[in-house]
């Protein structure tokens, strides 16, 4: 059984999903890149300040990226450890077969998927925020500024928290 790092050395994410970002799903976009360059920095300045353990939430765009990345980045830094918050079971039904796939492996190759509800409930998604808030220290966080939606409330959750934000801009 895998002994998960205390929430001083975890870090979770948030962001926008695709269709809420100029280029969608588009990630060979120059702006794609730049933020994910900016991610991985971002990453990489909280490993070096000590946190070891990453939590995603598991959803398409900002959450996928930032998983592939811890798992990209273990086979640098081996202590990391990468944990998947999943909201509900099943919640890539209605995702694309590539999109499925990708999450899928994801999940294979992470070092815990936490499955927060057996089915789709209203409020689901604002449950697995906060538990990942709850758990952390640090929120990275993919967000254009404008209020409203899940990552606006996980960015407040974040701040009545006490974590240490960092926000990342899609443009």
């Amino acid at each position: 059984m895998l002994m998960l790092p205390c929430k001083e050395q975890t870090v979770c994410f948030s962001g926008h999903r695709p269709q809420r970002l100029p280029w969608q799903f588009e990630e060979q976009d120059s702006r794609c890149v730049s933020l994910k360059q900016a991610l991985e920095a971002t990453v990489i300045n909280c490993i070096n300040a000590g946190f070891l353990h990453f939590v995603s939430g598991g959803a398409q765009g900002t959450d996928t990226w930032a998983a592939e990345l811890i798992l990209s980045l273990k086979h640098t830094y081996e202590s990391l450890t990468l944990e998947i918050a999943v909201p509900f079971a099943g919640q890539d039904r209605g995702w694309s077969p590539q999109c499925q796939a990708r999450y899928r492996e994801i999940l294979s190759q992470a070092d815990c998927v936490q499955v927060l509800q057996s089915h789709y409930t209203q409020g689901c998604m604002a449950v697995r925020n906060a538990f990942m808030v709850q758990r952390s220290a640090v929120l990275i966080a993919v967000s254009d500024g404008k209020h409203g939606g899940g990552t606006h409330q996980t960015i407040e959750m974040a701040k009545r928290e006490g974590l240490a934000i960092y926000l990342l801009s899609p443009t």
